[in-house]
């Protein structure tokens, strides 16, 4: 019997990239086929074979977005200019 994270086929269009979320791999010791298994923004999940290019592309993307901090996150001890507000007063 074959573990539920195993690639049985292979995807034979390629779904666009802005929908795939993350991947992870299947295990070629444990599965007849060593596959990526994608998952969708929906959480539908497909298998790609890690042999073609746009598998490898996608899977090389998704890893450079989980290493880039977040545009919100600032790196600790970074300085951030404060503007003062004068205010509208008039001296005598």
């Amino acid at each position: 019997m074959l573990p539920s994270s195993c690639c049985v086929l292979f995807i034979s269009k390629r779904i666009p990239e802005n929908r795939v979320v993350s991947y992870h791999l299947s295990n070629g010791s444990t599965c007849l086929n060593a596959g990526v298994i994608f998952t969708t923004k929906k959480g539908h999940q497909f298998c790609g074979n890690p042999k073609q290019e746009w598998v490898q592309r996608y899977m090389k993307n998704l890893d450079a977005k989980k290493k880039k901090p977040s545009s919100r996150a600032r790196p600790v001890g970074v300085r951030v200019p404060i503007q003062r507000i004068l205010s509208n007063r008039t001296t005598l």
